[in-house]
């Protein structure tokens, strides 16, 4: 077992190189894993929660003296540098100002650790629970002194806005910290470590018993319950028994192991510390990081103290400690367990509401658009015919740019016969429209030209003439709405005033006007009777932020798709602002519409935002803590 007192580091004088090499080997891989650990850290910051370096600097510090700082301190330097000036961050002259200050602070809490760990553990490191106390309180105070003057010197130089200085700080701090107790450890062990038989059976049944309990908690098989939650527990009696049978190399691989895999899952999305960010996910790993790795040292240490006690009594009664802890773990575990599945109940509840205030809040003002196209049909129905400047005089009196937002006009498009076409048309240019025609042109059997849409500004002009009948689209919900009497939506449609950058997806409204008096009993006899169409054309972005004033949607990517099914072809709205790329356990619901007859499919998906409100508790260290 490595020593904490100063002979360790001379131990074995032939394999200690010279300072200066070992100061320059020491900055090349301190270079190399920090700027590999660096691609994971908090926006623009450097402050990583997987931070190996830490621990690579402690082992060095305590095998090669504190001679081997000027190494750390290069190497955190160097890696820090390039990172700011490679992302944009600052210019050369503040990065590097930074930079020293930052790699000043990596080097002193790698010196302070060790200085630590010399002065007070008493014999081999981790022979004692004591001494494995000792390290973890070393740690857990150097990792602050980093913390603290990198924090600084990021929110002093105006990198860090002052508000995420304590966000920033934690995700320093746990980095470090969980750095310095899982890679010091292991390190340490392999530096005395002597190639001896290998029990092949023991070794296989290790292995196996790791990918069960490592396959249960991040293989994605029980994400869907949340069940991996309680599957962690797993991952500490594997390491509670890799400590009792190969001692502390056993208990510190099988940590490095754990870590290994479960940072892998995580940043992929998989597991039960995978959130919204990968920087949240991180820093609830590092928790039960630091977890194991204080269990697998204490473990380790209570069984070495227990093999050196004479007598069999003494090892049996240091079973019970052990028994004890890895109860009040199960206990922690449990509690994290059932107090996160009524966290995800709640936030689940919260979803659910804001996808029903969508539907409800959609769906009632469609009704109310409806009603304004009855109301159209009423003016037909009363009268034996409806001018142009009746039509105007109703439109207004809705005022629809006030009370009917997303809604581009008031129309009445007439069902005109091949026959009746070219009287029609020299009838609607006498009405003051003396460039009037049908469009598109070309021979039809019928036509349902586009009479009169109010208000008649430049872009409704544009639709003036247009024959609905001719677009298969349109014409399916016009079909509809004739032989059902009731008004119908069309599909996705680009809709003829459409022009400029400002383009939406749009759709239209049709309510049937029958002739007065004919009969409209049957199927046939509306077909027959029909005199044309009271519609109205939308664009959806328009009617969204009318019809949805009232939602929050800050928390939530909304996508409304026609049909059925959540098509990307489909899309008719969305609001862009909110729909970031999928994340772990996100919260998705297809909440479908009726609108006038035609389906509609709201996909509704929670953001990171709405993650940010959602109090879930933190991984089972903090509570065991």
């Amino acid at each position: 077992m490595p020593r904490a007192d100063p002979p360790m580091a001379a131990s074995r004088p032939g394999w200690r190189p010279s300072t200066v090499t070992g100061i320059v080997l020491l900055a090349l891989v301190y270079y190399g894993v920090a700027r590999a650990s660096l691609g994971l850290s908090f926006a623009s910051t450097n402050a990583s929660p997987v931070w190996p370096p830490s621990g690579i600097a402690l082992a060095a510090l305590l095998v090669g003296g504190p001679r081997l700082g000027a190494g750390v301190f290069i190497g955190a330097f160097a890696a820090n540098l390039t990172t700011f000036v490679g992302n944009g961050v600052a210019p050369w002259g503040p990065a590097a100002l930074v930079s020293a200050l930052i790699a000043a602070g990596n080097m002193a809490e790698g010196l302070l650790a060790a200085w630590a760990s010399r002065r007070f553990i008493r014999g081999e490191m981790f022979d004692s629970p004591q001494g494995a106390y000792v390290f973890v309180a070393a740690a857990l105070v150097a990792a602050m002194a980093s913390a603290s003057g990198g924090v600084a010197a990021l929110v002093g130089s105006g990198i860090v806005p002052g508000h995420l200085a304590g966000t920033v700080w934690l995700t320093w701090w746990l980095g470090d910290v969980t750095g310095l107790l899982v890679i010091a450890p292991l390190l340490l062990q392999l530096r005395t470590w002597r190639p001896r038989r290998v029990n092949w059976r023991r070794g296989v049944l290790t292995v196996a018993v790791f990918a069960a309990a490592s396959g249960l908690a991040f293989g994605g098989l029980l994400d869907a319950g949340h069940a991996n939650r309680l599957m962690t527990f797993g991952l500490v009696v594997f390491i509670a028994g890799a400590a009792y049978r190969h001692g502390p190399l056993g208990a510190t691989s099988a940590t490095f192991g754990i870590a290994v895999l479960s940072i892998a899952a995580t940043i992929h999305g998989r597991g039960p510390f995978a959130k919204a960010t990968a920087n949240d996910s991180l820093i609830s790993l590092d928790g039960f990081l630091a977890l194991c790795a204080i269990t697998g040292m204490v473990l380790a240490a209570s069984r070495q103290r227990a093999h050196a006690a004479e007598g069999p009594a003494v090892h049996r009664g240091g079973q019970l400690p052990a028994a004890m802890l890895l109860a009040g773990l199960a206990a922690t575990v449990l509690a994290w367990h059932f107090t996160a599945a009524d966290t995800e109940r709640r936030a689940a509840d919260r979803f659910d509401d804001i996808a029903r205030d969508i539907q409800a809040s959609v769906q009632e003002r469609m009704g109310v658009y409806e009603q304004a196209l009855r109301g159209g049909r009423g003016l037909f129905d009363a009268s034996v015919r409806v001018e142009r400047g009746e039509w105007r005089q109703y439109v207004e009196s809705l005022t629809i740019n006030r009370n009917y937002p997303g809604i581009q006009g008031l129309g009445f498009s007439e069902r005109v016969s091949r026959a009746d076409r070219q009287r029609y048309v020299e009838q609607v240019r006498a009405d003051g429209l003396p460039a009037f025609d049908f469009h598109p042109a070309g021979e039809r059997d019928e036509y349902t030209s586009i009479t009169y849409l109010e208000p008649f500004d430049e872009r409704n002009r544009r639709a003036l003439g247009y024959d609905m009948y001719s677009e298969p689209v349109r014409r399916t919900a016009m079909l509809q709405s004739r032989d059902s009497g009731s008004p119908a939506v069309s599909g996705k449609v680009r809709l003829m005033q459409e022009s400029g950058e400002d383009r939406q997806a749009g759709f239209l409204m049709y309510v049937p006007v029958y002739h007065r008096g004919a009969p409209v009993d049957t199927v046939a006899a509306r077909q027959a009777a029909l005199k044309g169409f009271v519609y109205a054309p939308f664009r959806m972005d328009d009617l969204m932020h009318g019809a949805l004033q009232r939602v929050d949607l800050s928390s939530v990517c909304l996508r409304i798709f026609d049909g059925d099914q959540v098509d990307p072809a489909a899309v008719m709205y969305m609001n862009a602002a909110q729909c970031q790329a999928s994340y772990p356990h996100q919260f998705v619901q297809a909440v479908p519409m009726q609108v006038a007859g035609h389906r509609w499919t709201a996909e509704v998906k929670s953001t990171q935002v709405f993650e940010a409100a959602v109090e879930r508790p933190r991984s089972p260290s903090w509570r065991a803590r």
